[in-house]
């Protein structure tokens, strides 16, 4: 794994509102960060997309299953687990992959994952109606 690639791990490994003070080491100012329902460029949006996101995060890591990495781009596959002050006492656990293409620097950084897992299915009156229905769209296929 490249020294930057590490360092990504590293960094995500606990990540925090305080962490994000370092997100120049890791990313270019032109970055494009990109998710499920967001995409945000430079690294000062980064940064605020971020905070706004940790906003009511207890505590927040990334477990990595596993990396791949060619010469520009990496592929990264994690479990975040979180707990969110207004979700319960349960840990939230959400799959998914990241994509990162970098020089010296990470450039663009794609993370796909299932909004329903990440949040409807703790949302309490949702979460059960979201729950109730992929159990039964699973034993009609």
């Amino acid at each position: 794994m490249s020294q930057l690639i590490d360092e990504f791990v590293s960094f995500y490994r606990d990540f925090s509102v305080s962490s994000l003070v370092n997100l120049d080491r890791l990313y270019t100012e032109t970055a494009v960060f990109e998710g499920p329902i967001h995409k945000v460029q430079g690294l000062q949006a980064i940064e605020k997309h971020f905070g706004a996101v940790m906003k009511g995060i207890i505590d927040c890591r990334f477990e990595f299953e596993s990396v791949v990495e060619t010469e520009n781009t990496a592929f990264l596959e994690w479990f975040m687990c979180f707990h969110h002050a207004r979700l319960g006492k349960q840990e939230i656990t959400v799959s998914g992959i990241s994509v990162i293409r970098f020089d010296d620097k990470i450039f663009a950084h794609r993370d796909y994952y299932d909004m329903g897992e990440l949040l409807y299915e703790n949302v309490p009156i949702i979460g059960r109606a979201v729950l109730k229905l992929k159990r039964k769209l699973a034993t009609t296929s």
